[in-house]
């Protein structure tokens, strides 16, 4: 286990977290942090308790909190149900004023998946504050063992203006656009969050209008980012846009943009972005050129099914992403899908998923193309962001078969999963994963309260099999401490 830190960076991040002043008000995002969280938001919404979009994450604590305030959980409903909806109201009327926290991790995980497990030993302060339409969130970590060589870091601050039904800000918001527990196939938390000015709805759209009232509520959100310096293309511009729709209970359907544009040496003018934004961005089509292609774009659908046969407590989902156009629309698909089961267990609720992802370029033909996901000519560093995929965890040209569950009552939880991986079966080229080869992995992890604060902890062993190496198995292991003070209720 390395050391953690010099006495003199931790000293740092205790005194910038004990003279944070006092705030107000509660926050506008529901980070996507906590697995256990979004299970209990993911049960809300399949019983009809919120009817906000819930698959694009950051989700707008606003919004739940209006639609709960609004609707308080009936009492004849199971005990499970009622348990999750005091815990989210509880979390989001429960607005700390100032959090401190100790991470000690003894290596970066390979393939993240949905939370914030700890990207290594770390001590970290958070301030957040509201003033009227103005809103700030502050978050300094000092790492000692950070994985891109970082040491300080600013991952999930931001300041931001209310301005009608949106929140428009600037900072570094981990986002999640997906069905998936494990990962997504277009923007994941695998990589840290790209610095990005953006735009989120807080208060749902609903059209008032019969021709368009049946597409319920809906969710907009919009990025435009700056990847590193030191690239094959340095400081390129991450764009994104996301609409998510839950026309009924049963049903939410996600439409997913992103795009990398510009950068040194590559045109940066509106005519680009234009033919960037309308998909005119091919070499060959209407004279574009190596020159000024404007760009590398992956697009695509999710859809969340709640009991498509019956009415027992399950749902179907899946995610399609293409990393070609053609016509218009996206082609040459990457894909997963999974299936949810739920219910109450133990005096709490539990949730299990099972969920299948392949990261080969038509992986449903008989001929899949390797080599040509999250890949690109003009920019060669890929569609990733400090040495990690965007999108999937697993990178390109992977295979990932999992299991995994979740368990939550009052303030304690537990999750675990068992994972298959086939990793990199293109060429063996540059993979941020591994080399080409088949690994096993076991998680199990929780959150318990200790000393008036939230001990968080983790454990996992990898058994990897390398095509052209020895068998190995890795361990992975983390707890972290954190103490909120000021809290407003």
């Amino acid at each position: 286990m390395p050391v953690l830190f010099s006495s003199r960076c931790q000293l740092a991040a205790w005194l910038l977290a004990a003279t944070f002043s006092c705030c107000a008000g509660a926050e506008t995002l529901l980070l996507p942090d906590d697995i256990a969280v979004r299970s209990d938001v993911q049960l809300l919404a399949d019983a009809g308790l919120i009817s906000i979009p819930v698959s694009g994450w950051p989700l707008s604590a606003m919004a739940l909190r209006s639609e709960m305030n609004e609707a308080p959980v009936p009492d004849n409903f199971r005990g499970h149900i009622r348990g999750a909806w005091h815990r989210l109201h509880r979390l989001l009327h429960e607005s700390p004023r100032l959090a401190t926290s100790l991470a000690i991790a003894s290596d970066p995980v390979a393939v993240r998946r949905f939370g914030d497990v700890p990207r290594g030993s770390a001590v970290r302060g958070e301030y957040w504050n509201r003033r009227g339409r103005l809103e700030l969130r502050m978050s300094l970590a000092l790492h000692d063992d950070d994985e891109d060589r970082r040491e300080a870091r600013a991952d999930g601050s931001y300041a931001g203006v209310h301005a009608g039904g949106w929140l428009l800000s600037f900072g570094q918001v981990p986002r999640w656009w997906g069905p998936g527990f494990e990962s997504s196939l277009i923007l994941s938390t695998n990589a840290r969050p790209v610095p990005a000015i953006a735009a989120d709805t807080i208060q749902p759209v609903r059209f008032q209008s019969p021709w368009l009232r049946w597409l319920g509520p809906m969710d907009w959100r919009v990025f435009a980012g700056k990847l590193e310096g030191g690239r094959h293309v340095s400081d390129a511009i991450l764009l994104g846009a996301r609409l998510s729709l839950r026309p009924g209970r049963d049903l939410e359907i996600g439409l997913s943009r992103t795009a990398q544009w510009g950068g040194e040496g590559r045109p940066r003018d509106l005519d680009s972005l234009l033919k960037l934004l309308i998909g005119r961005d091919n070499r060959g089509d209407a004279g574009i050129t190596l020159a000024d292609e404007p760009g590398n774009q992956l697009g695509g659908f999710d859809v969340r099914w709640l009991s498509p046969l019956g009415d027992a407590p399950y749902a179907v989902y899946l995610q399609l992403i293409g990393e070609d156009e053609a016509g218009g629309l996206p082609s040459r698909y990457l894909g997963l899908g999974g299936a949810e089961i739920w219910g109450g267990f133990a005096g709490g609720t539990l949730r299990m998923h099972f969920e299948a992802a392949e990261t080969t370029v038509e992986f449903y033909k008989s001929r899949p193309r390797l080599n040509l996901a999250y890949e690109h000519f003009i920019y060669r560093d890929g569609y990733r962001y400090r040495g990690r995929s965007i999108g999937h965890a697993m990178d390109r040209d992977g295979v990932m078969l999992s299991a995994g569950g979740i368990w939550s009552r009052d303030r304690l939880s537990w999750h675990g999963a068992v994972r298959y991986v086939d990793v990199n079966r293109g060429s063996p080229g540059r993979h941020t994963v591994s080399p080409a080869g088949e690994r096993w992995e076991v998680w199990l992890g929780g959150a318990v309260p200790l000393w008036s604060g939230m001990l968080d902890w983790g454990a996992g062993a990898q058994n990897i099999n390398p095509d052209a190496a020895a068998t190995r198995t890795d361990t992975h292991l983390y707890a972290r401490w954190e103490r909120q003070w000021g809290v407003d209720r």
